[in-house]
């Protein structure tokens, strides 16, 4: 996948699910791979993980994987690639495929018919020359400045470069690229840096004709619907993630139904004028 990769002797998961489903058989339970947020050098397998598990075990009776990826070191610490945080990533999610009685050469063919693949608020782009970049460079909450921080640590001299994959930073794919994806979700704040590039990936899925959902929260900075989960704004975008993963695994929950359509019916009678004129759910 990426030359000269620096392959971990072991990489640790952490596997949640509910006692209902202990004695299920192999290959009938849907996996959620969670892979956690920190801007590649920080958080744990830990981060946002426990309470999303909880959902997933309750609503999907899913297994649910967290990695315990390789944090990028710090500009003064030395690495052998940089690109621990991408492989051990990749190499946890072949062990499960592994699990599932998937030979090395299909594993990478397997991808494509994965179920969905979310991406919450998403860090893609190591050039950092958006516009949204620019625009929320400084603040009080998450800025440009703290992804680039990210993005130095991880890939050092490397980063702005051509010598950075596109398994690495994802924007830098084509459609071309990208052919084969997995349906896939996407939501970000409309006020926090990876707001452009979250758009612009999207943009290039759908032009190689991959089946994407996309929902920009207006006014929302980065993580806010972990940091205020009772917002009106955060319950309706992780109830929107909530009914896509319900539809892509075939799960139908009258409750998630009924809980999203109140919530949005609020939220629209507040802010319904200015989002159908923006575009507030894409």
């Amino acid at each position: 996948m990426i030359e000269n990769k620096a392959i971990a002797e072991c990489i640790h998961v952490v596997i949640a699910y509910s006692k209902t489903v202990q004695d299920a058989e192999l290959g009938t339970l849907p996996c959620i791979f969670y892979i956690h947020g920190g801007c590649r050098y920080g958080g744990t397998p830990y981060t946002g993980y426990l309470e999303r598990a909880r959902e997933w075990a309750t609503y999907f009776n899913a297994i649910a994987v967290s990695v315990d990826y390789r944090l990028s070191p710090s500009e003064l610490d030395e690495s052998p690639t940089g690109e621990e945080p991408t492989n051990d990533c990749f190499n946890a999610l072949t062990w499960i495929y592994h699990q599932l009685g998937a030979n090395e050469d299909d594993i990478l063919k397997s991808l494509g018919d994965l179920y969905g693949l979310v991406l919450e608020a998403p860090q893609l782009d190591d050039r950092c020359n958006t516009q949204s970049h620019k625009k929320f460079k400084k603040g009080n909450m998450f800025t440009s400045e703290d992804a680039l921080q990210g993005w130095n640590a991880s890939l050092g001299t490397r980063r702005g470069t051509e010598n950075v994959s596109i398994y690495e930073s994802p924007a830098r794919a084509s459609d071309a690229d990208v052919q084969g994806f997995p349906p896939s979700y996407i939501d970000v704040g409309t006020a926090e840096p990876f707001r452009d590039e979250a758009e612009n990936f999207c943009n290039t899925l759908r032009k190689a004709r991959v089946d994407v959902e996309m929902n920009s929260w207006e006014g929302g900075y980065h993580g806010f619907f972990t940091a205020v989960p009772d917002a009106p704004i955060s319950q309706l975008c992780n109830l929107a993630k909530l009914k896509w993963l319900c539809q892509r695994l075939g799960v139908q929950d009258k409750n998630i139904e009924k809980d999203y359509n109140e919530v949005k019916k609020a939220y629209d009678a507040r802010h319904g004028r200015r989002s159908k004129k923006e575009g507030l759910v894409a």
